[in-house]
């Protein structure tokens, strides 16, 4: 059995969902060092949703973790965590190989190079994706580069996410020997048995939320933010018949009003839920005919798998880390270029003409996502383990 250590930021659902499936191996013993608790207060202010949620202690089960001290007396983001019992335990070899989630912090630079100085193995994971600025001169590229490329140096593995993800190491001249996939994933599980919970109570649903039954149901569900282009998405509707179409904003932000102003003007038909846990968002899901992303930048959002779970084409800006890997032009839904108003009006329109063509892209969304799982990600991280050990 290798003993592996995992450093990460703070408790995801996302990330979580990996740990607790790799707890279940019999040739990993795991340990995940969280650096922070954040989220797992009783109750704590989310600004970029501008709402408070609840705890997120609920999925901390099935899996062994701990949160060591933090020392740092620093507001720097950079410097923030100061974990001395991580260091330790590096340095007394307590494992074999540790497995860390990201650049971004001293402590997972420093935890880097402890492993290198004690023989440690080291993978790293990141889930960054290319901006389009990387070979603009700036002091800030310059130091990121060489930054990274030590990064890369002290890993015995780097794994990519999504084929996004592996274009940005790529860029940065990561040695392709030490690429191997640990694809971004959801609990499909989790979400088929919500589908299946759900599904037969879908009128019910439309009718609670005065949603006419033969609507056609857009969900963009996000922090609603400039860079996730909510407007994009109304703008396009604006522009075709859209007496028969209902969008479904799940969450909130400080767009929300720019939103809101623009859809009553446009006699667009919306539906604010405001933010929802992630316990409570199965239900939009269910009754969604398409979900739409046109961010100007996400790297692997998860929105994406849920959606594709429950059955849903799925309509993605191009410069979405995984629009390659998850979406199939007119199979599970479309590819587009940022900002391509007309392209989305267009599509949009085509779908909700031919309800059949959709059901049909529907059934393709659930084949794709079945094969981005948890038991994917636990396969790939214990291959890697072997060979690196």
């Amino acid at each position: 059995m290798i003993n592996l250590a995992i450093i990460d930021s703070r408790p995801n659902i996302y990330k979580v969902g990996i740990w607790k499936e790799l707890a279940k191996s019999k040739k990993i013993k795991s340990h995940v060092y969280f650096l922070s608790d954040a989220g797992i207060k009783n109750e704590f202010f989310d600004k970029d949703f501008n709402s408070y949620r609840k705890s997120d202690a609920w999925f901390l089960n099935d899996f062994t973790f701990s949160f060591p001290r933090n020392y740092s007396i620093f507001s720097n983001q950079f410097f923030m965590f100061i974990t001395p019992r991580i260091s330790l335990d590096i340095l007394m070899r307590k494992h074999d190989v540790i497995l860390v989630h990201g650049y971004n912090y001293f402590m997972y630079l420093f935890s880097m190079l402890l492993a290198k100085i004690s023989g440690v193995k080291v993978i790293f994971r990141g889930e960054a994706v290319l901006r389009g600025n990387e070979n603009e001169n700036s002091v800030k590229n310059f130091v990121k580069k060489y930054y990274i490329k030590f990064i890369f140096k002290l890993s015995d593995v780097v794994m990519y996410s999504c084929s996004g993800n592996r274009q940005y190491f790529e860029h940065y001249n990561v040695d392709i020997s030490k690429l191997y996939p640990l694809p971004c994933a959801v609990d499909n599980k989790y979400y088929s048995s919500e589908y299946t919970k759900f599904h037969p109570k879908t009128e019910s649903i439309k009718n609670e939320l005065s949603i006419n039954k033969n609507d056609f149901i857009i969900i963009f569900l996000a922090r609603f933010t400039k860079r996730k282009r909510a407007l994009d998405l109304l703008d396009a509707i604006s522009k075709i018949d859209h007496s028969d179409i209902t969008i479904l904003f799940v969450g909130d932000g400080p767009e929300l009003e720019n939103m809101k102003d623009f859809s009553s003007k446009n006699n667009i038909k919306t539906i604010y839920t405001g933010f929802k846990e992630q316990r409570e968002i199965s239900k939009y899901y269910t009754i969604s005919d398409l979900c739409v992303i046109v961010s100007d930048y996400d790297p692997s959002p998860k929105v994406m798998n849920e959606a594709m779970n429950f059955k849903t084409p799925v309509i993605v800006t191009s410069v979405i880390g995984t629009a390659y890997d998850l979406v199939e032009d007119d199979h599970n839904g479309f590819i587009l270029k940022l900002g391509d108003i007309d392209s989305l009006s267009k599509k949009i329109d085509y779908l909700n003409k031919n309800r059949d063509i959709k059901n049909k892209m529907s059934e393709n969304s659930l084949a794709v996502i079945n094969k981005w799982n948890y038991e994917k990600d636990v396969y790939w991280i214990e291959r890697v383990v072997e060979i690196i050990k």
